[in-house]
């Protein structure tokens, strides 16, 4: 696998635990692997990280954690919702 060459603050086995976890995401899930490259993963994977090291707490599952699909199907419709509604604003403001 691929090994860079510059020294890691995060031990080994840490580093390899995250790569599999990413390698089984991408597998099970039929994600490409590049997907771990993008943006919305990175804010993802920083969000988990950041809830973990504010909750300390052992007891608390990673499920907790995560929304209901059909939360974030809505908050996503409300966002586009709300491009679309600006759009039309601004069409109808122009004329």
């Amino acid at each position: 696998f691929y090994s860079s060459s510059k020294q890691s603050p995060i031990p080994l086995k840490v580093k390899l635990s995250v790569t599999e976890a990413c390698t089984e995401f991408c597998a099970l899930d039929g994600r490409a692997f590049e997907v771990i490259k993008g943006d919305g993963f990175k804010n993802l994977a920083k969000a988990l990280f950041d809830a973990g090291q504010a909750s300390n707490k052992s007891s608390i599952e990673v499920t907790d954690f995560l929304p209901h699909p059909t939360t974030v199907r809505i908050i996503n419709f409300v966002n586009i919702l709300t491009t679309l509604l600006d759009l039309m604003h601004f069409q109808i403001s122009r004329n």
